[in-house]
């Protein structure tokens, strides 16, 4: 198996572009950095919300992977598929807050495997859940 070109970082924003699920899901990357982290958010709609008024966790699930994902791809220039993940739902995200931000942060950027920390905040700056994220990366 080739692998994966470090030195070709990609614009996150491009990549994101082309998720028809997460943009019609109201997520979006906000940033992306040489380092292999980068940030993203999710805009709350009804939609979002469960009978008692929160963020849905499958909401607050796509919003990390989507945006770990993206970010690992674009710096490893490969496409990332999720191979794992473990999130830890802290507090309610409640819907009251606007958005829902995250920010992901490489542990490991492999050849095959990376690994990402994510932290979800509300519009107070309160972690409302964390958790770790592993992508198999593959050749574009």
């Amino acid at each position: 198996m080739a692998s994966c070109n470090k030195k070709n970082i990609l614009d996150a924003q491009a990549i994101a572009e082309k998720d028809p699920f997460s943009t019609r899901n109201n997520i979006r990357v906000t940033a992306a950095y040489a380092d292999g982290s980068g940030e993203g958010e999710l805009t709350i709609t009804p939609e979002c919300l469960n009978p008692r008024g929160a963020v849905h966790g499958g909401c607050l699930a796509t919003l990390a992977n989507a945006v770990s994902g993206w970010v690992a791809g674009a710096v490893q220039h490969c496409n990332s598929a999720t191979a794992s993940y473990t999130l830890n739902f802290l507090r309610p995200a409640m819907g009251t807050s606007r958005k829902i931000r995250c920010r992901a942060a490489p542990v490991k950027l492999g050849r095959t495997l990376c690994v990402y920390h994510v932290v979800l905040l509300d519009a107070a700056d309160t972690v409302v859940a964390s958790g770790d994220f592993t992508y198999f990366m593959s050749v574009l």
